[in-house]
């Protein structure tokens, strides 16, 4: 048997060779030291052009899937928002637990909450509702425990969203491009009274857009991308970066007999850029671009000494690696995540690994078995099954892209894992000696 690495580079590449049931989409991997030193990268399989691509047109041909291929990176781009929103915590322009209804979003004022289980009859009933009491603050908003949920995470949100949208407002808000009417759904649960996956980080974004009185765009390409060096990332490829159309790949979708096909007008994909600068979920990276954002953080947690550019000080990145949830947020999420219609937020944590929700993204608090990493660390996920993780204790970040719906897909899941375990097992050799 080879080297770790040399064996999951075999099965990754027979999985993206393959047409038959499981088989995967283009993907890359890559993981790295705290110093950016690239410790593993994968490239393997390709991918059809975009319709926008220009090469679609002129070459209807499959193209190398590499790591400067782009892709919808989703609910990685939560990351981004993350950092940015703290960046002027540091510099005083936010406060997390300052009470937003009183600064930037005075939309939460006598915001609605859900009264689950009730309706006011009709034949199209409206949901029953009730006002908020608690305060809503930016740490409930960027830790989702503002009980914002997303329609897909909670059914009572679904169905209010179907009976808004039986209304000329509601449907009107539905197709708006602004964030404070498209994702204004009532509230789950009180502030800082549970954890619910949602649309927390894209009113974070707003509020951040709000006090500094620039777009996501600039916001991030002044103070993340330019720094670090991310050149092929933006939220619109067609307003703000026309120039990466001809490395924008296509979407896959798995079919019901477990095979991928093409999908250029699938509903997500044309749904992606229709709110302006949602961050929650609205940018397009390529895995090099992604791979030097998760290095700073690592370095910044690790307190290492290098040329890789601090976005953060190291206090705040504590705060992000530190657990935000109280005991009923605790009970949420270890039933959320333990669901299997939640399997794509982190179905590589196992019910057995406990876990709390930071600043970003998901804790592990104890050890993650099927890979071996270490406690402490932190990851997310991006909705066309792209995963990210920051591993201090290890020393290890990295990140597995690709573009396959729906999220959650197992296969693509268990290679993330097997990606990360083979990088570990390769350090653990390393430091044997047995190179």
């Amino acid at each position: 048997m080879g080297r770790p690495i040399e064996e999951f580079k075999r099965r990754l590449d027979q999985a993206t060779a393959s047409s038959g049931p499981d088989n995967l989409a283009g993907t890359v991997v890559i993981a790295a030291t705290a110093s950016g030193e690239i410790l593993q990268k994968v490239e393997s399989g390709t991918f059809l052009p975009h319709l926008k691509n220009p090469k679609r047109t002129i070459d209807k041909s499959r193209q190398n899937f590499s790591a400067d291929t782009v892709c919808w990176i989703a609910s990685c781009t939560k990351l981004m928002t993350t950092i940015a929103v703290m960046q002027q915590v540091d510099r005083g322009v936010l406060k997390l637990d300052d009470d937003v209804t009183q600064t930037w979003l005075p939309e939460f004022k006598d915001y609605d909450v859900l009264v689950r289980g009730q309706n006011d009859g009709g034949e199209n009933p409206k949901p029953t509702t009730k006002k908020m009491k608690n305060r809503m603050t930016l740490r409930n908003l960027l830790s989702h425990t503002s009980g914002i949920a997303y329609e897909f995470t909670q059914m009572a949100i679904q169905n209010w969203r179907q009976w808004s949208v039986s209304t000329p407002e509601g449907k009107a808000n539905a197709r708006s491009p602004d964030i404070a009417r498209a994702m204004k759904v009532p509230l789950y649960f009180e502030p800082s009274e549970g954890w619910v996956y949602g649309y927390g980080i894209d009113w974070a974004g707003l509020a951040l857009m709000r006090a500094t009185g620039k777009n996501l765009e600039e916001l991030f390409s002044e103070n993340i991308w330019k720094p670090l060096g991310m050149t092929s990332t933006t939220f619109s490829v067609k307003d703000h970066r026309p120039d990466l159309l001809d490395r924008l790949t296509a979407m896959n979708i798995r079919n019901g007999e477990g095979g991928l096909d093409n999908a250029d007008n699938d509903p997500v994909s044309r749904s992606i850029e229709r709110v302006k600068y949602g961050g929650g979920g609205g940018c397009y990276s390529t895995a090099n671009d992604y791979i030097k954002l998760v290095v700073s953080l690592l370095n910044t947690a690790t307190g290492h000494s290098s040329d890789v550019p601090q976005l953060l000080k190291t206090a705040t990145v504590n705060e992000m690696l530190t657990g935000q949830l109280s005991e009923k947020g605790l009970v949420n999420i270890h039933r959320i995540t333990a669901n299997p219609i939640a399997y794509g937020l982190a179905g590589n944590l196992p019910p057995s690994v406990k876990k709390d929700y930071g600043l970003g993204g998901i804790l592990n608090l104890t050890e993650v078995p099927a890979t071996g990493r270490k406690a402490g660390a932190i990851q997310w996920s991006g909705l066309p099954n792209l995963f990210w993780w920051v591993s201090p204790a290890d020393g290890v970040a990295g990140c597995y892209f690709t573009q396959v719906l729906p999220p959650g897909d197992k296969p693509n899941v268990k290679m993330y894992e097997e990606f990360e375990k083979a990088v570990l097992e390769e350090q653990k050799l390393s430091r044997k000696g047995k190179l």
